[in-house]
């Protein structure tokens, strides 16, 4: 993957990589940024949407067991009144939304909104950014259903990456989505392919996930009271897009002229 177009981008003033790890874009990055949300809501077809706030309660994170997953990977906000915690993720709303539902049909849901996370104050050019945009897909479903959403979601970005002439690969992620942060929980997760991620290459050789493909079972429904009518158990899933990552590996790969004609 090719820097030089970020870099001359970056030097025109249309992409502008904040000190404290945000991003500030305009013209064409701006353009291609609206264009992918657009192709992949367009993939999801006609679903709920929700536009998700930025701020988050304490202990709605604690119910949802993220600190034991992100000790650190929440940012705290103290305000007049008011004090909370910065999203780092926009599918948590979602389970907010469904707390002590009792659902007739499975639930699609799309959800997009600013996302924060610390990641021990690491930052750099190449996305991993403090706060950025995140566009997810949420289902709740029986396992069996949830799993083929996410097998359907895999070969749909798999195909999106090809039309578009985007290199990379889906693999098992390393990282856990939810639960204990210990190695035997890594491990655990990773035998029942509970998360994938679809990851292109850096210019040094490192890889950069731009989605993850999520199975949760039934860790979050049990916690937020969620039930599916007629099936002994409610299953959820989810799919995450970083929106930066996706524009930055665009333009790295396709560079400037390709990258315009992409979006019109």
């Amino acid at each position: 993957m090719k820097s030089e177009p970020i870099e001359e981008l970056r030097r025109s003033g249309e992409i502008v990589f904040t000190t404290d790890g945000a991003l500030i874009v305009s013209g064409l990055p701006l353009k291609l940024l609206r264009w992918i949300d657009a192709q992949l809501r367009q993939l999801g077809g006609s679903l709920r949407e929700i536009q998700c706030p930025a701020l988050i309660g304490r202990d709605f994170l604690e119910r949802a067991n993220y600190f034991e997953s992100f000790p650190h990977g929440a940012t705290r906000v103290e305000a007049i009144r008011r004090s909370g915690l910065l999203a780092p993720a926009v599918c948590y709303h979602c389970f907010g939304i469904l707390t002590n539902a009792r659902l007739n049909t499975p639930a699609e849901i799309t959800c997009i909104g600013k996302c924060f996370r610390h990641e021990n104050g690491r930052t750099d050019a190449a996305g991993r950014l403090w706060e950025f945009t995140m566009r997810e897909f949420v289902f709740v479903a029986t396992s069996e259903v949830v799993q083929q959403q996410r097998r359907d979601w895999i070969e749909k970005i798999r195909g999106f990456a090809d039309a578009i002439g985007l290199k990379g690969q889906v693999e098992i992620a390393t990282d856990p989505f939810f639960g204990n942060a210990s190695r035997g929980r890594k491990l655990l997760q990773q035998l029942k392919e509970l998360k994938y991620e679809f990851s292109v290459a850096l210019p040094d050789g490192s890889q950069r996930a731009l989605a993850s493909f999520n199975l949760h079972e039934t860790f979050f429904t049990s916690r937020f009271g969620i039930k599916l009518v007629g099936a002994p158990q409610a299953h959820s899933g989810c799919v995450a897009f970083g929106l930066e990552r996706w524009m930055l590996a665009i333009l790295a790969q396709r560079g400037i002229d390709e990258s315009a004609q992409l979006c019109g």
